[in-house]
């Protein structure tokens, strides 16, 4: 069965599904970052026709998460790439767009350039996810602190500083 390297771009609404088959059709398509999005997702790719499907999704922060889930429990190949290499391979490329489309188009580029290099994404267990998201939060506040820290301390220098204030 021949091998089809989605580049899904993925945003905080929508996402960009695009790939190339036999070689020269270009495709793509737009849909929703959401549970009825994936699910017009992979009804598109089925009414495309029977091929090995291999999802090459941009890390997004969080955006991508979901996507990426929802095509693992539905037993498609999945590969989570850096959004840097991506970045590094277009200008290689001297790639110049920059439309979503674009992104997608050359995320699927990529995938099929670097294939032998690509893992396949496994899905964490549920209790590292929740580790993840608390260090996340714990990180921020660290920054937050340190920020009003900074700010508090900037203002105690401060010539024309109001003790009440403090």
């Amino acid at each position: 069965m021949t091998e089809i390297y989605v580049g899904i771009d993925v945003s905080y609404q929508s996402f960009d599904a695009s790939l190339t088959l036999d070689g020269k059709k270009f495709l793509h398509h737009k849909f929703s970052n959401n549970e009825a999005g994936f699910s017009s997702f992979l009804a598109w790719l089925c009414d495309l026709g029977s091929y090995d499907w291999q999802m090459v999704i941009e890390a997004t922060g969080i955006y991508h998460s979901a996507l990426t889930l929802y095509c693992f429990e539905n037993a498609y190949a999945v590969f989570v790439v850096n959004t840097l290499s991506v970045h590094r391979y277009g200008q290689s490329l001297f790639w110049r767009a920059k439309t979503d489309s674009a992104d997608a188009q050359l995320i699927s580029l990529y995938g099929k350039s670097y294939a032998h290099l690509l893992r396949l994404w496994q899905a964490p267990e549920p209790y590292l996810l929740v580790l993840k998201q608390a260090y996340q939060i714990r990180e921020q506040l660290i920054k937050q602190r340190t920020a009003l820290k900074n700010q508090l301390h900037a203002y105690e220098l401060s010539p024309d500083n109001n003790d009440w204030l403090l």
